[in-house]
């Protein structure tokens, strides 16, 4: 449904509902979200062979919207995924404005069991600001054939097709227990990985 300024769209079904709302047409979406993202990152930028400069995003309409759904283990969802014996509902909320580049994304997942793999609490952080995209992702509990992960965190930036990434893995104290931080540039068709200093730990 919409008005003159607001669209809606709902869906609602046994497995999951989900509603976006605000100013937007349709047909402009998948432009506006590729001219944002390109913001952040853009290795390969289609060269116009006329000019041989990077071609420019067709003009569109600007959006501004917001979002959310929860999926949950339906009898639908057991019947396609037996092996999924427990999952509590997951939840996805954000955000997106094309004229101020922003984008900003929660999931929080709360508990999965899926073909004897135990996940548990864990959460999804998607921001930017100041033309730098931030993410972070926890995971409080990952048990997986007689191996337990706690308190797990992958975080870092992406800004100007760089990649910047650390993952910590604490020990049920809390204490840092396994730490990498590494950086992947993206330059034409090529990718420039590196370690960064201090950016390695193992087992304490």
């Amino acid at each position: 449904q919409s008005d003159t300024s607001q669209n809606l769209i709902q869906l609602r079904s046994e497995f999951l509902n989900a509603h976006m709302i605000g100013s937007y047409k349709l047909t402009s979406l998948a432009t506006a979200f590729q001219d944002v993202w390109t913001t952040y990152y853009n290795p390969n930028p289609t060269i116009n062979t006329k000019t041989g400069l990077p071609d420019t995003i067709p003009t569109y309409s600007p959006v501004q919207l917001e979002f959310g759904m929860t999926f949950r283990r339906s009898p639908l969802i057991i019947r396609v995924a037996p092996e999924l014996t427990e999952m509590q509902p997951i939840t996805l909320d954000g955000n997106f404005n094309s004229e101020t580049k922003s984008i900003n994304i929660k999931g929080v997942a709360p508990k999965a069991i899926y073909s004897g793999t135990e996940i548990q609490n864990v959460s999804f952080d998607l921001n930017t600001l100041d033309s730098t995209l931030y993410y972070a992702a926890i995971i409080h509990s990952l048990k997986v054939s007689g191996i337990e992960l706690t308190n797990t965190l992958l975080s870092g930036t992406v800004k100007n097709s760089s990649i910047d990434a650390g993952l910590w893995i604490k020990d049920k104290k809390g204490k840092e227990q396994y730490h990498i931080g590494a950086n992947l540039l993206a330059k034409a068709e090529d990718f420039i990985f590196s370690l960064k200093e201090d950016g390695l730990m193992l087992n304490y």
